[in-house]
């Protein structure tokens, strides 16, 4: 994902130039670009990562000298992983700050409600990892740079099957957009490529800490491989607890266990 997030800034100041040239040339002296994230909160690490692409990336178009000679303002949000923050955030960005374009570095729960009123004022918005469709449905102005978690869910299933060898996996996944639609997609691949899903199991987010249930019935069902749809902080507790159950069966993760965290608080 790291290649996603790199890029972000990039990507959002070709739309900021789009958006520029098709408008009224009463300008400013600097673009302003807006850009949303979970930088505090249970989700704070990817925030981070994310706000330090889109940084980069307006560092990058600034050094080379800016947009038609203008320099990128990047104005930044908090959205602590929350909707009704993200649609707070939308409101300003568009009214306060009069931004032309908007880098969304956060989940789909937070980027799919902020999408609508990013279409409906005709600002651009590019998704960086959102992974809901919903992100891209309500307007034509709205982008996605990820993949859909259907897709992604799909190529695991696709990669567990032919590459690892399954025949019999089992699922563990968050109840969210991102957990939702990544296990579907990885449970209709592997089952269209033969193999069966002998357990899915599906915990409460956010709070769930204990996945020793879950994983206790995944190991009474004996399958040989584990995919597991989560982000980071329950990621390390489900390997962690596993390993303390003597499951020793191998974890197929996605793009939700990339963060540095994961191996902190994973341990060895």
């Amino acid at each position: 994902m790291k290649w996603m997030r790199t890029s972000l800034g990039r990507l959002l100041a070709l739309a900021a130039l789009a958006t520029w040239l098709a408008a009224p040339a009463a300008a400013q002296d600097t673009i302003k670009i807006g850009f949303f994230a979970p930088i505090t909160g249970p989700a704070a690490a990817d925030g981070a990562s994310a706000k330090q692409a889109v940084e980069l990336g307006a560092k990058e178009v600034n050094a080379a000298g800016g947009i038609m000679g203008r320099k990128v303002d990047l104005i930044v949000y908090d959205d602590r992983f929350s909707p009704q923050e993200a649609v707070a955030i939308a409101n300003k960005l568009i009214e306060k700050d009069q931004v032309v374009g908007v880098v969304s570095g956060s989940y789909s729960g937070p980027t799919r409600v902020a999408a609508p009123i990013y279409a409906k004022a005709g600002v651009p918005m590019v998704a960086g990892y959102a992974v809901h469709p919903d992100v891209t449905k309500s307007g034509e102005s709205n982008f996605r740079q990820g993949f859909l978690g259907e897709v992604e869910g799909r190529a695991a299933g696709e990669y567990a099957v032919k590459v690892l060898k399954t025949k019999k996996p089992a699922v563990i996944y968050m109840d969210n957009d991102f957990g939702r639609e990544i296990s579907a997609g990885f449970v209709k691949q592997a089952e269209k490529r033969g193999a069966k899903v002998v357990a899915s199991q599906v915990y409460k987010f956010p709070g769930e800490k204990d996945f020793r249930p879950f994983l206790t019935r995944i190991k009474e069902a004996d399958p040989d491989l584990i995919f597991a749809a989560g982000y980071y902080n329950e990621a390390a507790l489900i390997v962690r607890q596993a390993k303390e159950l003597g499951i020793k069966v191998q974890i197929l993760a996605e793009e939700g266990f990339d963060s540095p965290k994961f191996i902190e608080l994973a341990g060895k």
